[in-house]
């Protein structure tokens, strides 16, 4: 072949690859339940035709059902990912699959039509609901090819979509589906609790056999004139009860079922221009219809089924139907199906799901939140019903849109914005505060990636919010009359098709006539981002951005008053409106706000009390500028007075999060912090010795995915301690006060996985000190700390503790005098050199001795340290078990715990201490083992000879409060939204 004609044909044949086509697929269905099993049994005929250029070999085909079959899934995977176990530690009884199925190629022949069978396989082992069919002849482009199979559904309980409760039913993806076919090859995917889905346009026949006195909606008409004017009556008789009576529920209702009949009945539906086929079925459903008519005169059927509970809400679920296909008929195009319904039912994947022609609907807790889910849900026969794109693959394009609309719907309904949420009394775009939560905090993702591969938060901000904010800067370069003339074009366009991000694009640019690629590209296909501000140089003003995104931005200027002369800038998504100002007055306020007020600096105030041994009680005050939504730079001052010590106490703080040009390549988010306290800690003579502690830290967080539930960071820390004590003259009297400093340097480095079931961390320290102190000397000490758990019930572990620490350089080693910094094998405040914890005394006593923590050792017993033991200049090595019992309720978490350790005792002590110690006993652990109460039972002579010294069984127990994990500032920083 000449050269050319080489050239030709490739670029040829590249044409034809990227040409868009579309396969169909028609589908008879009969299925029969079996109620009293949760078992359906089925025989399928797919009709496939194959509109692609070249000739197909192998067909995917998705058994979703099988989802349910194991712990071996990528929806159990994800369950346990997204930290849900309730799928994990379910009965097999519990459980669903798909099987009984016998692929087989109908072909027509002399003697009528042949069946041929298929071989079939699972090609990938870890996603057990997706089948390879080998076709024996390619067919070829135009053919087409009839497959049937007999299959037998195992319904499941309700985790996720498919599913039933006791004989409610919730058959939605319940037969086998070719997967889709296009230009971009096959899409073979798995099913997923979120996570969507992407299939073949085609018609349904599908016969459904159960109970006479079964309730079903369904997709698609219904061709059974007798249960039509059934289900017409009971629809007159629910309309007469919703009128008659004033005890609706607004609540859930337990509501028995009634028995099934003995006689059955066959209902026969039919869809066209469909690409998915749901049904429900209820004993219990009440019915509600009415007809309605598009501005093209075609007729509506409406229909609602629901049961006693919320039904106060539901008596309006017809008029919100209407509502909802009016307002998307006018904005986007007309809705091209004869019916619509809703469905309550019980539903594991949010509050609503969405089917051609059907949506069901869990909880709404409130008519205002019905009316907005069914629009939501009836929103999405547009935006993936009949705009069928990718859901699975580019979830902005039909729930960001969808979410565009729906927002618009509410507006108009309640006259009111819709996109504001109280939060602490504050009214809050919850999406806009989302969106800077995550970006600041450095767990933001792009829109535009496979819903599989975002963290859970990340979904409902990239799916739904995010493009629903960047689809209103188009709204304030153009209007929205423009916008929804471009929607419509889109739709006209894209109908009963599989548009994709490229697509929608080039219909709106062309609408527009300009390059929208700051919208399509960069804040729905990118995780940049934009900050513009304003800024005031020689008496001008310019508008300034920072960051990638070339946005619109709306601007406001008002100067009737030189004395108060105002410029604002708003965008929806800009990263930090606070510099949005010309300037900001100072407002305070109580506590804490969900961000500053729009326009305003804010400060906040609130009242201290707390106590402790040495300070007794004391009383503040605290100012802050934190706020939910996190800033660049935040402080708190708190400064207080202890009436016991009659000296002044408290402590500050100042965290300035590092821009991205001050961070490493490596790092995903870094911080500057530095914190400062002033406590007693020590009493003489009835006079209160403080001391004080000023710690600078520089850490910064490694990129990971997000969907990895992994985090690491490095971090390099330097604390200084200054300690006031009684000073004594030569005569032994006192003579004033002298103050000892230290200083630790420390190196470390974390990392952890937030597995649910399989939790586990780990921590590098390297510390180098010099104490200050008399004896002393400076030391260089290592230290790694491995902590793990297993979750072998639901919400009861097995967690484990492993210690090692091993002093590197140490002058000390061989010397019977052990310091403070000396390992220790209980985290008390005496073995605090550093200050790290919140004790609610210092004193080595009786009482406060008994608060221990997770550190060295981290015997959870008090042993007094007075007494020399369990300390070591040398190292040590120690194991901390505990488990939850398998019996007791959940709010009385009974387990049994075990410390043990062996470490390196002075070799010139003669006090016969042994080098290995242990103690076990009962355990209560609350928060996640950041509160406990340790009760010892047993242990090593010693430890049982010192326990007993302390004077009684009481005396001996250890108790657990991990202060330093409830500081606002780190719980506000690991909310999950």
């Amino acid at each position: 072949m000449p050269l050319i004609a080489i050239i030709f044909a490739l670029l040829f044949s590249t044409s034809l690859s990227a040409q868009y086509f579309q396969q169909r697929v028609d589908y008879r269905i009969t299925a029969e339940l079996d109620d009293r099993t949760h078992f359906l049994h089925a025989n399928l005929e797919v009709d496939y035709t194959n509109n692609a250029p070249e000739a197909l070999t192998e067909i995917y085909f998705h058994l979703w059902p099988r989802a349910f079959s194991s712990d071996n899934t990528a929806f159990a995977r994800q369950q346990l990912r997204d930290g849900e176990t309730r799928f994990h530690f379910s009965k097999n009884s519990e459980r669903g699959t798909l099987d009984s199925l016998d692929f087989k190629l109908v072909r027509p022949g002399r003697d009528g039509v042949a069946e041929q069978s298929l071989e079939w396989s699972y090609p990938d082992p870890g996603n057990p609901d997706i089948a390879l069919l080998q076709l024996h002849d390619p067919l070829p482009s135009g053919a087409k090819v009839t497959i049937t199979t007999p299959f037998r559904v195992k319904i499941p309980a309700s985790f996720s979509r498919l599913g039933h409760v006791g004989q409610s039913y919730q058959m939605t993806q319940w037969y086998p589906k070719p997967a889709v076919y296009d230009q971009d090859g096959w899409h073979p995917m798995p099913y997923l609790d979120r996570g969507e889905f992407y299939s073949e346009f085609g018609s349904f026949d599908v016969s459904i056999t159960l109970p006479q006195n079964y309730r079903v909606g369904a997709t698609g008409v219904l061709q059974n004139e007798a249960e039509t004017n059934w289900l017409l009556n009971l629809a007159a008789a629910t309309e007469q009860e919703m009128d008659s009576r004033s005890d609706l529920s607004e609540y859930a209702v337990d509501e028995s079922f009634p028995p099934s009949a003995n006689a059955k009945k066959t209902l026969r539906y039919l869809a066209e221009d469909v690409h998915d086929f749901a049904w429900f079925a209820d004993k219990r459903f009440k019915v509600l219809h009415d007809q309605a008519y598009g501005s093209n005169g075609q007729e509506l059927h409406l229909w609602a089924f629901f049961n006693e509970t919320e039904a106060a809400y539901w008596k309006k679920s017809i008029r919100f139907l209407e509502w909802a296909i009016e307002f998307y008929s006018e904005k986007i195009g007309m809705y091209p199906y004869p019916q619509v319904t809703a469905v309550q039912s019980a539903l594991s994947a949010g509050a609503g799901m969405e089917y051609p022609m059907i949506t069901v609907i869990g909880r709404s807790y409130g008519e205002p939140w019905l009316n907005e889910v069914i629009a939501h849900e009836v929103g999405h026969n547009w935006f993936y019903g009949i705009l069928a794109t990718n859901e699975r693959t580019h979830p902005w394009m039909d729930e960001g849109f969808n979410s565009f609309y729906e927002r618009l719907y509410m507006q108009r309904r309640y006259e009111e914005p819709q996109d504001k949420y109280s939060i602490l009394g504050q009214s809050v775009n919850i999406g806009q505060l989302g969106y800077r939560y995550q970006t600041l905090l450095g767990a933001g993702q792009s829109p535009d990636m496979d819903s599989d591969s975002m963290a859970e938060n990340n979904y409902w901000l990239n799916a739904y919010s995010k493009p629903d904010l960047a689809l209103q800067y188009l709204v304030l370069q153009y209007g929205q009359d423009s916008v929804d003339q471009a929607m419509q074009r889109y739709y006209e366009s894209w109908k009963f098709r599989h548009p994709g991000p490229d697509d929608v694009k080039a219909v709106f640019e062309d609408y527009f006539k300009a390059d929208l690629s700051w919208l399509f590209d960069d804040f729905l296909r990118s995780n940049n981002t934009v900050d513009y501000y304003i800024d005031r140089v020689k008496g001008s003003y310019a508008l300034k951005r920072k960051g990638d995104i070339d946005a619109p931005a709306e601007l406001e200027t008002d100067f009737t008053n030189s004395a108060d002369g105002r410029v604002v800038l708003t965008g929806p998504l800009d990263l930090n409106d606070r510099n949005n100002f010309l300037s900001r007055p100072l407002d305070f306020s109580l506590l804490i706000e969900p961000q500053d007020k729009f326009g305003s600096r804010h400060l906040f105030y609130l009242p201290l009390l707390g106590a402790n041994a040495q300070d007794g009680l004391m009383a503040g005050a605290a100012l802050h500028n934190r706020t939910l939504e996190p800033k660049i730079v935040e402080f708190l001052v708190a400064p207080a007075y202890g009436f016991k010590s009659n000296k002044p106490a408290g402590f500050a703080g100042l965290q300035w999060r590092l821009p991205e040009g001050l961070r490493p390549g490596f790092a995903n988010t870094g911080k500057l912090s530095l914190g400062y306290q002033r406590f007693s800690n020590f009493e003489f003579r009835d006079e209160a010795y403080q001391y004080q502690r000023l710690a600078g830290k520089w850490s910064y967080d490694f990129a990971t995915s997000p969907i990895r539930q992994l985090k690491s960071s490095v971090s390099a820390q330097v604390v200084n301690i200054w300690q006031n004590r009684p000073d004594f003259n030569e005569e032994g009297d006192l003579a004033g006060t002298q103050t000892r400093g230290s200083t630790f340097t420390r190196l470390l480095y974390e990392r952890s996985k937030t597995d649910i079931i399989n939790p586990r961390s780990l921590t590098l320290n390297l510390e180098y000190g010099t104490p200050g102190a008399v004896l002393t000397d400076d030391y260089l000490k290592a230290e790694i700390e491995w902590t793990g758990g297993y979750q072998y019930q639901q919400d009861r572990f097995i967690r484990w503790r492993l210690f090692g620490g091993y002093f590197l350089a140490n002058e000390l080693r061989e010397s019977n005098f052990t310091p403070n910094y000396a390992f220790s094998l209980v985290g008390n405040a005496a073995s605090d050199y550093a200050f790290d914890n919140i004790y609610l005394g210092r004193r080595d006593d009786r009482s406060y001795g008994q608060q221990v923590s997770s550190r060295m050792g981290g015997f959870r017993v008090p042993i007094d340290r007075a007494l020399g033991i369990g300390v070591s200049n040398n190292y040590m090595v120690a194991l901390n078990l505990d488990a939850r019992l398998p019996i007791g309720p959940t709010a009385f978490p009974l387990g049994i715990f075990v410390d043990a350790a062996s470490y390196g005792r002075s070799p010139i002590r003669a006090d016969g201490e042994e080098a290995f110690q242990w103690v076990g006993g009962l355990s209560l652990n609350f928060l996640d083992g950041q509160v406990g109460i340790y009760a010892p039972l047993v242990g090593s002579d010693l430890l049982d000879n010192s326990l007993d010294q302390r004077g009684g069984f009481i005396k001996s127990i250890g108790f657990k409060l991990s202060m330093t994990s409830f500081l606002p500032w780190e719980l506000i920083d690991d909310i999950k939204l």
